[in-house]
Parts: C-alpha cells; sequence; structure tokens
C-alpha cells in the first residue's frame, strides 16, 4: 500500500449506463433507437471519473459482478480512475436513458441495485478499513 495521497470514492450502486437517443419515444410502440452508447456509472463511479478528469488522484473501491460488471469496469479503464473491486455473485446492473428528440426529454429507466452476499459487504468493508490506513 502506498502512502501516496488521494481521495477514496466509495460506490455501492454501480451501473453499466445505456443511453439510447430515438427520435421520438412512443408508449405501447416498437422504437428503433438511433444509437446506443455504454458507460460506467453510478455515484461514486461518476465521481471519481471527474476527479480524474480534474487531475485529482482517486481510487474507486465499488462491487462489480457478471459480464455486466465486466464491460463496466472495462469502461473505467483509460478514465483516469483507479478502481478496486470486490467481486459479486450478482451481475453489475443496467440502466437504461432514453432520449427522446423530439420531445426534447429524458427518461430514465433505473434497475434496483443486487444485494451483495455478507461474505462480500466483509470483503469490502475490510478494503475500506485498508485504505482508511
Amino acid at each position: 500500500m502506498t502512502n501516496a495521497k488521494y481521495i477514496l470514492c466509495v460506490g455501492l450502486t454501480p451501473a453499466l449506463q445505456e443511453t439510447m437517443k430515438f427520435k421520438r419515444v412512443q408508449l405501447g410502440e416498437v422504437n428503433r433507437s438511433l444509437s446506443v452508447t455504454r458507460s460506467a456509472a453510478g455515484k461514486g463511479t461518476n465521481v471519481a471519473r471527474v476527479l480524474g478528469t480534474l487531475g485529482t488522484r482517486s481510487v474507486l473501491l465499488s462491487f462489480c459482478g457478471g459480464e455486466t460488471g465486466r464491460v463496466w469496469f472495462d469502461n473505467l479503464l483509460g478514465k483516469s480512475v483507479d478502481a478496486e473491486i470486490v467481486h459479486t455473485r450478482c451481475a453489475t446492473r443496467i440502466c437504461q436513458t432514453l432520449i427522446d428528440q423530439a420531445a426534447g426529454e429524458t427518461t430514465e429507466l433505473v434497475r434496483e441495485a443486487p444485494l451483495p452476499t455478507r461474505a462480500e459487504w466483509v470483503r469490502l468493508f475490510r478494503r475500506f478499513e485498508e485504505r482508511l490506513r
């Protein structure tokens, strides 16, 4: 463990954010997106990414699991974010943002985060305590 100074960001509910753009969103109909982008998200994740962009060193301590967790983690690479991950049995959640260009509206579809197991919480708290030292 290094004595270098950094800001510790803790993200308990990371998400793989899918942003979908549509000409128009029509409820009850088939809607075909114009584009889809994926990014690592969640409050702790976003704070760590902004700090990195501003040139401030941070470490993100977060849960991460499954295929969506791998995509979430891969998205952090090259974003000036150092991540310390506690792997979970459940997959990282996916949340969607729908952008309706015609109406100029944005709709968020937010999935609840899966609950970590007791052992996963213990691992996170141990790493948190190590980082506080």
